[in-house]
């Protein structure tokens, strides 16, 4: 399973290209799992938007760190598995 961002409010910000714009969290970033009205800490989503062009955790962002802690303990058992394509680092 990938996680993309999701968040209550959010922004443009110029891209790692410097010739485009993207949309961005301008509030906390939370993981929002595809096809999920569930953020990975729990929250509904009711209107927030998801940032499908942006995999959680971004770099640059505020983090809901429940969501950061649920991520890398998914992405570990996936790797542990040996069904996902997640190699767990401590970075995660």
């Amino acid at each position: 399973m990938d996680w993309m961002v999701t968040a209550d409010r959010t922004g443009r910000r110029v891209a790692g290209d410097g010739d485009s714009d993207v949309e961005w969290p301008s509030s906390v970033a939370h993981a929002l799992a595809a096809a999920s009205e569930v953020t990975a800490c729990g929250r509904a989503v009711d209107g927030w938007r998801p940032l499908d062009h942006l995999v959680f955790p971004v770099v640059g962002a505020m983090t809901c760190p429940v969501c950061l802690r649920h991520v890398a303990v998914a992405r570990a058992e996936l790797a542990q598995s040996g069904t996902g394509p997640y190699i767990f680092a401590a970075a995660c």
